[in-house]
């Protein structure tokens, strides 16, 4: 029977020796998510990662980037620019490279057809610089959990209509599955959000997250106390048939490996059919 490939959010210096007795996988910022400062191949963390250079590195881009403006536009530029720069850097190290990039809060007022418009002009302007670039990287776009009263091409519904419609060999996806909820993605279609990801955020969903409130809350929350385990114990075993990366998104190491624990218990609980609660409708 296949492993899951389940990891965890770790810092920048993390002792990966440690982390890695414990992950199967790690996913980094690699440099401060709040700036718009560019990568360097000459930082510590490529070297120390380089024992794990066979094991896909995932790496969770900026938020100070955007694909949801104009492709002319400063933050826009920034992205794609950071996103060349970092896959030259996998590739010259040889790494197997999953970017996660979020595709930035859509303004108040902007409609979809015209968000839709401005993302796909920024992937086909960054085409245009990846297209000949050798390697196995992957730019995969996270599903947000969107605001109330705005677009949600931002949210897993928007993903999954840019991905039905993806031209690029290099384009992904993530499912964020706290994101999925607060969005209001319908809870039957997450298996099949899974199933085309290459990354997935596995997020508890607190009791407290309305379904469709918006509310982006989960690195503090454990999976044992979440909603909808019966869906998510699906989504789980989804990911360890199609060896798709799990990653945990939380703060400390006592909640990653109590998740860790939590996670191996819900998808041997829907390998064994006793999690019996129901999908359709689930909150």
């Amino acid at each position: 029977m296949k492993d899951l490939l389940l990891g965890a959010h770790v810092s920048l210096n993390e002792d990966l020796n440690k982390a890695f007795e414990i992950l199967k996988v790690i996913q980094v910022f690699v440099t401060s998510p709040g700036t718009m400062k560019m990568p360097d191949v000459h930082h510590p963390f490529f070297k120390r990662y380089k024992p794990w250079a066979h094991i896909p590195l995932i790496i969770h881009g900026p938020y100070t980037g955007s694909f949801i403006h104009d492709y002319r536009d400063r933050r826009s530029r920034f992205l794609q620019n950071y996103t060349v720069k970092l896959i030259n850097i996998a590739v010259a190290m040889q790494f197997t490279l999953r970017f996660v990039v979020h595709l930035g809060v859509i303004p108040k007022g902007r409609s979809s057809k015209e968000a839709v418009y401005n993302i796909k002009m920024n992937l086909k302007e960054l085409n245009k610089k990846v297209k000949r670039i050798k390697g196995d990287f992957r730019v995969c776009l996270e599903n947000d959990s969107g605001c109330i009263g705005r677009s949600n091409v931002n949210t897993a519904i928007g993903i999954f209509y840019l991905m039905k419609h993806n031209k690029y060999p290099w384009l992904g996806s993530c499912t964020d599955t706290e994101h999925a909820f607060a969005s209001g993605f319908p809870i039957d279609g997450w298996v099949g959000s899974a199933l085309a990801s290459d990354v997935i955020h596995l997020n508890a969903i607190p009791q407290h997250i309305i379904k469709g409130g918006c509310k982006d809350e989960h690195s503090k929350h454990l999976l044992k106390d979440s909603q909808c385990k019966r869906t998510l114990s699906e989504v789980i075993w989804t990911a360890k048939k199609q060896r798709i990366p799990l990653i945990l998104e939380r703060s400390g190491w006592d909640i990653i490996t109590s998740d860790i624990a939590y996670t191996h218990r819900l998808c041997k609980a829907f390998e064994n059919k006793i999690v019996n609660t129901p999908v359709k409708g689930e909150t």
